[in-house]
Order: structure tokens, then C-alpha cells, then sequence
């Protein structure tokens, strides 16, 4: 049957009109509507629609409606939301019907592709809020409880295991296609804000911590593997729970035959078996991916925090190097005069300034003939060296010192003392989700204000221990 036979095939222009904002969170207004109640009076409707989004309804851009149905609407929320009713009646999203009795009191139906589609699209918005639903436990526990006390189960049992595993192959495949994507958004990235709230707030929180983490610790394919495929083995060569499998399986769907539901019951447990397996596969992959895009994120800090070519950023670096070598320093003052500069913040000491007297003297002329190469060298040498500061092998050793002699310590520890540390302690945190490294990072809730830096609550902890430490 074709799509179009089964659906409007105007169900979808309420998408593509101005006012798409206003019809679709009128529809996920009606899934409310509908979750709470089994019959939606149409009374009801009108005045949550008038009372919800009465800002949203006196907003509609309503020229073009006019125009397209010759019906005067007036400006009031009420009137809005009749209108927003009838238009969603006319494409198919609901259907008017009458009660039974005498009173003909007007109530609407919701047909089931409207209910499937106006999910779908309220999941898509609150991506955010789903959770992770425990596939392999769900999987194992049905299976366990089917196979030691519930034997007349162990059909049902199996197609829940049939569908959960088709399931976790999907949201697989969706995150590993969800971290490709994430690259193309990293590349369009141009400031080093940016890349830090996308890495913490979106994947971290979205990926890591709602998918990945769960995927790797409480609900880990290897963990449950082993369980699933002995009791699935188990049936699959005993005669007798063979048969009883097969009894449940035409009680339960329409088979011609006990031959038909036998090569159900064994497709289904070969398809469980082969999946689980290559899924391992899949998980290698998705840690790759991941690993890539951790380096990806790194990289381009260091290119966004590193790769500034104004003369500001030049001067800076200059003026860097020159504060700490003494020789360059003196030798940088034969020709250019400098003053001390500082700054205060909430925690600096009052110190009173004392008035000077100031001369009216003639600028001294600055000869620049014989310093001019050596500073170009100097300058030369400090940029095509920027990179080596925050290079992976530096990163490493700034975690080591911090660590000696322990195997775990907190971010709070630190003790963050300038700018350069606190980039170093950014890139040891995205590095800590590098299983090539020898730490890991372990996130936790909130923040720590570390000097005048505010760090986020974590802890650095060896993959390897060592020997005689707590």
C-alpha cells in the first residue's frame, strides 16, 4: 500500500507555512491533551490552545490564511484557535466526530499515523531528555527469568530479546553516525568558547553521559553477552524446551505450522547470536570515532588558542619570550623603553598611588637599524614554535607532576596558578578520554574555584595502579 493511501496528502503543508511554530506546538499541545484524556471535547481543546499559546496565536502572520481559505479570522486568541483547529482538521491531523447522544457535542479523533508522527516529532525536540534505555540487561533479565522460572515465557522472551537487540543496533549506529556529524560542526567553529560549550554542555552531556558511559560501565555488551547466547544455545539444543518454545510461538502468532514457527524461533535466536557479535565490532568502531573526535576537539583548541596572528597576539608572544631571558631583555631595552604593567581584580591589596612630577621632555629618537633583524629572528623563532607549549608530550607530564606518587587525585588540586596552566589542565581533560593516555578523567557535578579560575569538579585517576599507594 502506498504511503499517500494511507495518509493526506496535504498533511504536511502546515510545515511549510509561515506560521509552522504556531501549528506544531499546537500538535504537541493535542499529544498532551490526548495523553490526558480518552475522549478530547472540543471546547476542552479551543481553550487550552487560547490559554497556552494565546502570544504564539496573536503572532500568526494570518494574510495568507485569509487569502488561502476566504474566511475572515479575527485578532483574538479564541478566534486564532478555532482557526488553528479547523486547519488541522482540514489536512488530516485530526477527525471531528459527534457523541452518541442527543447533545451532538463536538469531539475530535486522533487517527493512528497522526499519533505515531506527532511522537516522532515531539522526540526529536526533546532529544535532550531521553534517557538510555538498558538494552543488554533488559535482554538478559527476560531471558534468565524465562529460562529458570517462567518457562511459558520463553517466547515472549525471545521476541523481546529479537526486538531490543534490533533496537540497540539502531541507537549504535545512530550515535556512531551522531559523532560523524559532530565533526562538520566542530570545522565551522571560530572561537574557543564555542568548542568548549559544544564539547560540555552538548557532547558530554548528549553523548558521553546519556549514551556512551551507559554503554560502556552498567549496561556493557560484554557484561551480558556471555548469559544471553548460553541460554539462547540452551533451548536452541534441547528438545524439550524446543518444543515448548514452538507450542507458545503458535498460540502466539499465526503460523501454518510447527515447521514455520521452528524457523521463526531459530532465525530469530541465529539473528540475536550473529548481531550481538558483530555489535562488538560496531562498539571498536564508535571508540575510534570517539577517540577522533576528542583529538579533532583538542587540535582545534590549540589551533584557536595558539593560531592568532594579529599584532597583539605577536607583541604578546614577544614580549613572553623577553621576560624570560634576562640577556634578551637587557638588550631589548638599549633600544625600546618599557613600563611595568599590572592589573587588579576583587582580591588585590589597596595601594595608595603617589603623585610624580612629569617633564615635558622631547621624545628620544629610536634607531631600529641594528636591532631590526635580531628581533625578526627572535619573533621567527617564537612563532614557528608555538605549538610546542601545549604539545602532547607536555600535557602528559603536567598530569604526571601532578600526580606523583598518587593514583587518583581531584581537579581542585590542581592549583592552578596563571593562564598557561589552566590551558594545560583544558587539554588534559579532553586527552583524559583517550584510552592511550595513562590517566582518565572522571566527571562529576559542578565546579571548583581553583585560585581565580573556575574548573569543573573531576578526577584524574591512573588506568594502571601503583603498588604500595592508597
Amino acid at each position: 500500500m502506498d504511503l499517500f493511501e494511507i495518509i493526506p496528502a496535504n498533511l504536511f503543508s502546515i510545515l511549510n507555512s509561515k506560521n509552522k511554530d504556531v501549528y506544531v506546538n499546537s500538535l504537541f499541545l493535542l499529544r498532551k491533551v490526548f495523553k490526558q484524556n480518552l475522549i478530547i471535547d472540543k471546547n476542552v481543546l479551543v481553550k487550552e490552545l487560547a490559554t497556552v499559546l494565546a502570544k504564539e496565536l496573536l503572532k500568526m502572520d494570518i494574510e495568507d490564511e485569509q487569502a488561502t481559505s476566504g474566511v475572515k479570522i479575527n485578532k483574538n486568541a479564541t478566534s486564532l484557535a478555532h482557526f488553528v483547529i479547523r486547519k488541522l482538521t482540514e489536512t488530516g491531523w485530526i477527525e471531528l466526530e459527534y457523541g452518541l447522544d442527543t447533545s451532538f457535542k463536538e469531539h475530535f479523533a486522533l487517527p493512528p499515523y497522526s499519533v505515531k508522527l506527532i511522537n516522532v516529532l515531539h522526540s526529536i525536540v526533546k532529544d535532550d531528555e531521553a534517557g538510555y534505555n538498558s538494552y543488554m540487561y533488559s535482554i538478559y533479565s527476560n531471558l534468565i527469568q524465562a529460562d529458570s522460572e517462567r518457562k511459558d515465557f520463553r517466547y515472549a522472551a525471545l521476541l523481546n530479546a529479537y526486538n531490543k537487540t534490533s533496537d540497540l543496533e539502531t541507537e549504535l549506529k545512530t550515535l556512531y553516525h551522531n559523532i560523524r556529524r559532530r565533526f562538520n560542526k566542530l570545522s565551522l567553529m571560530t572561537s574557543v568558547n564555542e568548542v568548549l560549550e559544544d564539547h560540555f554542555d552538548e557532547y558530554q552531556r548528549k553523548v558521553i553521559k546519556q549514551v556512551y558511559l551507559p554503554l560502556k560501565t552498567k549496561d556493557s555488551l560484554n557484561r551480558f553477552k556471555g548469559s544471553i547466547v548460553r541460554i539462547l544455545q540452551s533451548w536452541m539444543r534441547n528438545t524439550e524446551s524446543l518444543e515448548g518454545i514452538q507450542k507458545q510461538a503458535l498460540a502466539f502468532h499465526n503460523f501454518k505450522d510447527v515447521d514455520e514457527a521452528n524457523q521463526d524461533i531459530l532465525e530469530k535466536i541465529y539473528f540475536i547470536v550473529d548481531k550481538l557479535n558483530e555489535l562488538e565490532d560496531t562498539i571498536e568502531k564508535i571508540d575510534a570515532k570517539n577517540n577522533d573526535y576528542v583529538s579533532a576537539t583538542t587540535e582545534k583548541m590549540h589551533f584557536l588558542l595558539t593560531n592568532d596572528s594579529s599584532v597583539k597576539a605577536k607583541l604578546s608572544r614577544l614580549l613572553d619570550k623577553f621576560s624570560t631571558d634576562p640577556d634578551l631583555a637587557e638588550d631589548l631595552h638599549e633600544h625600546i623603553y618599557f613600563e611595568r604593567q599590572g592589573y587588579i581584580n576583587e582580591d588585590s591589596l589597596f595601594i595608595r598611588s603617589y603623585s610624580r612630577e612629569i617633564f615635558d621632555n622631547i621624545p628620544m629618537e629610536i634607531d631600529f637599524s641594528e636591532a631590526s633583524q635580531y628581533v625578526d629572528d627572535v619573533a621567527d623563532s617564537i612563532l614557528n614554535d608555538k605549538s610546542a607549549s601545549f604539545s602532547h608530550q607536555n600535557v602528559l607530564a603536567y598530569v604526571e607532576t601532578k600526580m606523583i606518587n598518587q593514583n587518583k587525585i581531584s581537579s581542585d588540586a590542581l592549583d592552578i596558578k596563571d593562564d598557561y596552566e589552566l590551558i594545560l589542565a583544558i587539554h588534559s581533560l579532553m586527552k583524559g578520554f583517550d584510552k592511550k593516555v595513562f590517566y582518565k578523567i572522571e566527571l562529576g557535578e559542578g565546579s571548583y574555584k581553583n585560585n581565580n579560575y573556575s574548573i569543573p569538579k573531576m578526577d584524574y585517576v591512573r588506568r594502571r595502579k601503583l603498588k604500595d599507594v592508597d
